[in-house]
């Protein structure tokens, strides 16, 4: 029988013309506040640890 994984998805990028507008969206999807840096010269968003 195969292990179950509960949470196998870790990782996502989604490119974004408008982080603001995008950051909101996705706070509202997923009912988690999500915080802002920038990566290697990219702002990224991801989830708060």
């Amino acid at each position: 029988m195969m292990e179950q994984f509960s949470n196998p998805a870790v990782y996502f990028e989604i490119p974004v013309l408008e982080m603001k507008r995008a950051v909101q969206f996705y706070q509202g999807v997923f009912h988690c506040a999500l915080e802002t840096t920038i990566i290697d010269g990219n702002e990224m968003a991801g989830f708060l640890r």
